[in-house]
């Protein structure tokens, strides 16, 4: 009783001296209750997600925003090192030299000479260029150049004649349909396709079951989502992303340059789109999303069409693995930075495997094999952004052939530049040129010698161009002339 007395002497001595401090001792049922309501809060935010974040729409409306979100970062990165051009708009000009060695002993004189090319194309004035070269130890071999003015053509050549010769006769232009590329319009376009999706979820019936799931050869007992859309619902889905584009029409303008096409083609086209009344016809699309676990991780999906399955896919780890049913050898792998393809039919395979190096490097290697006879190409493309209107594309690596028990192989390097506005083109004074149709036989003879002179002087360049003619026989016949590769 001593003991017990001396605890709450102590106890009141302790609450006395806090109480001098402005402080008093909480009541351990106080502590309690606000430990139990934190429980309630994380618990009720746990099951909120559970219950609204793990339902079948959720997971479907998930799936698309992580999907798309990885294709626009995707898109981002490629803008890092690619400009925007609109040829519509922008003077633009392209140029670039290319060079390839092979083992082919008639054609190994293809590795003494650089191959060049620019075009350039001012649509706002009505202007072009297009030049081709063959240039050896960084000098002019041979030449040419052709330029558009609204709809009338020069020539120049530094090798083959003086001056600048006019071409009679028009030169058919048409300037109003000019591309452009873009990649904030690639975005916008992703984004809206990624809005049709999410509505049409949000719109849907999507029912949950249970299935199993064969992954990696193990069977796991996974949950079923299954949403089943049918040729109604496809002209509602349809209908919504064409309204979608139509209403933007700033966007449209923009998507009908990178797509290559009038403003007026292309919104009546998409108009004709909303009258499409046969989508799917009695068909239904059924699509089964598998997920596992409290937070409905997916780990597979799978898409029939009248209760024929037409594709699966199984995630496993960080690989996601691709099949067709009705082609049992073919396989997609898909990883973050790495895209591997193959497929194989009656004695003929084809393997496609696209590595990402960089962020602005990519590798690809393709195989087809057929037979004894295989076709390979190893390749790595490089895009550099140099300032904000001009860019640089490498693209370089080998090209293997085996046939008929030969082996060919190409060694390539290319580089491509672009410029946007910063050259004028199709620069040149039109006033003293001379009418190609009034050159004289003589003037025409003079322009033929000075191309063989310079075969004459570059026998390596004869061959190759004689070797080139050799793959043509021409033999006479009776009624005529068989050409034959």
């Amino acid at each position: 009783m001593k003991k017990n007395n001396v605890n709450q002497e102590e106890m009141a001595s302790l609450d006395k001296t806090m109480e001098i401090h402005g402080l008093k001792r909480k009541n351990k049922k106080g502590l309690i209750i606000g430990l139990v309501i934190i429980l309630i809060v994380i618990l009720g935010g746990l099951g909120w997600y559970l219950f609204f974040g793990s339902t079948s729409k959720a997971i479907y409306e998930n799936a698309i925003k992580d999907t798309f979100a990885d294709i626009i970062d995707g898109l981002n990165i490629a803008k890092k090192h690619l400009v925007n051009y609109d040829f519509s708009t922008d003077s633009v000009n392209q140029k670039g030299e290319f060079k390839i060695s092979t083992n082919q002993d008639s054609l190994k004189a293809l590795s003494n000479y650089t191959y060049t090319y620019e075009v350039g194309i001012d649509a706002k004035n009505e202007k072009g260029e297009f030049a081709l070269g063959i240039n050896k130890n960084d000098a002019v071999l041979l030449d040419g150049k052709m330029y558009i003015i609204g709809n009338e053509g020069y020539l120049e050549s530094s090798k083959l004649f003086d001056g600048i010769m006019y071409l009679s006769g028009n030169v058919d232009v048409d300037y109003d349909i000019m591309p452009a590329y873009n990649v904030d319009t690639y975005i916008k376009t992703v984004k809206k396709v990624e809005e049709s999706l999410l509505n049409f979820v949000k719109k849907s019936v999507i029912k949950n079951g249970k299935a199993e799931l064969n992954i990696n050869g193990q069977v796991k007992q996974v949950k079923d989502h299954i949403f089943t859309i049918n040729n109604e619902d496809a002209k509602v889905l349809l209908n919504d992303l064409v309204d979608n584009f139509l209403n933007d029409d700033e966007f449209l303008k923009e998507l009908a340059r990178i797509t290559f096409n009038d403003y007026d083609s292309l919104k009546s086209s998409l108009e004709e789109l909303k009258n499409t009344t046969d989508i799917l016809g009695d068909n239904n699309l059924v699509i089964h999303l598998y997920t596992e676990g409290i937070t409905n991780d997916i780990v597979g999906f799978n898409v029939l069409i009248s209760e024929k399955e037409v594709i699966n896919g199984i995630l496993n780890g960080d690989e996601l693995l691709v099949t067709l049913p009705e082609y049992p050898n073919f396989e997609l792998k898909l990883k973050a930075k790495e895209i591997n393809l193959s497929y194989s039919d009656d004695g003929k395979s084809l393997e496609v495997k696209i590595t990402e190096i960089l962020e602005n490097k990519d590798s690809i290697n393709l195989k087809y094999i057929e037979g004894n006879n295989n076709f390979e190409i190893n390749m790595e493309m490089e895009a550099n952004k140099l300032t904000e209107t001009s860019m640089e594309l490498k693209i370089f690596g080998d090209i293997k052939v085996n046939y008929d028990s030969q082996e060919y192989s190409f060694n390539i390097d290319w580089t491509n530049t672009v410029d946007v506005g910063t050259k004028e083109i199709a620069d040149i004074d039109t006033t003293n040129t001379k009418d190609i149709s009034t050159l004289t036989e003589d003037e025409g003879m003079e322009i033929i010698n000075n191309f063989y002179n310079i075969l004459k002087n570059e026998k390596d360049l004869y061959d190759l161009i004689e070797n080139a003619a050799s793959y043509f026989i021409v033999t006479p016949t009776t009624g005529g002339s068989n050409i034959s590769f």
